[in-house]
């Protein structure tokens, strides 16, 4: 069942699993295509007997869940649809070059984009952040071959011995500052960095989870003394502005008033 399907979206829509296009759109098509081939699979696989009235019925079911905004369960979405969103769990799997960036990704500017996917990915969890990729994985041929891990990870996961693999899939690292050593950092930036530190070991999350330090920078930039213009600042979306933006706000100002 799961290879008539594939046939079909490749004969219907023109779109193939192995073969990522460019463009936002066009690849956002892809991936739910690939996502709707991957259900067959693990449909097929639970249930040997399952057919396409199957999977047509576990299709719908998914849907009605999703419209009726169920109180539980999994989100399964493109790093595309999920801007603008956040959860309190965050799954980020196949971090691996060639898939993150995709190896169409050559030029500085297409690296970019793909950078940014990846920061749009890392930002929608609010407390619990998983990061994993494989060192071997299926090509498009079925063919096993070694894989790398995502030269983005760089600086903010920690190179892991191979004894150590299993941990690294797993053990997401606070980013590196982006603004240099700690003596270049302006005083409100170092007291922004303290008090995430204090927020993050009372609610018990790593640092990066209350704010990335590129948002905090960005914030110690433009000196935001209102709601309104914290809400500007790229990386403080609806649910962070509404847990932290008060706090933030009496820190700008206390830095305006001791300044």
């Amino acid at each position: 069942m799961p290879a008539r399907l594939a046939i079909a979206f490749e004969r219907e829509l023109g779109v193939r699993r192995e073969v990522v296009p460019d463009g936002d759109a066009p690849r956002e098509r892809h991936g739910a295509v690939v996502a709707l081939l991957q259900l067959a699979e693990d449909l097929v696989q639970a249930d040997p007997e399952a057919d396409l009235w199957a999977f047509l019925a576990e299709v719908a079911r998914r849907t009605e869940a999703e419209a009726g905004g169920a109180a539980s369960g999994v989100s399964l979405l493109t790093y595309h649809r999920a801007k603008g969103l956040e959860w309190d769990a965050v799954f980020l799997p196949g971090l691996e070059d060639g898939v993150l960036p995709i190896r169409q990704a050559i030029e500085p500017d297409e690296r970019a984009e793909e950078r940014r996917l990846l920061y749009v990915g890392i930002t929608r969890a609010q407390r619990y952040l998983w990061i994993s990729w494989a060192r071997r994985r299926n090509g498009a041929a079925g063919r096993e071959g070694r894989r790398t891990r995502s030269p983005f990870l760089d600086g903010l996961v920690p190179a892991v011995p191979r004894a150590s693999v299993r941990a690294a899939g797993t053990a997401a690292a606070r980013p590196r500052p982006v603004a240099g050593s700690p003596d270049d950092r302006s005083p409100l930036s170092v007291a922004l960095r303290s008090w995430r530190t204090e927020r993050a070991r009372t609610d018990k999350v790593a640092p990066f989870i209350v704010f990335h330090d590129s948002t905090l920078e960005a914030i110690a930039s433009r000196r935001p003394t209102s709601i309104p213009e914290l809400r500007r600042v790229p990386g403080v979306g609806p649910t962070k502005l509404d847990r932290y933006g008060e706090e933030i706000i009496q820190i700008v100002v206390a830095a305006r008033v001791g300044g």
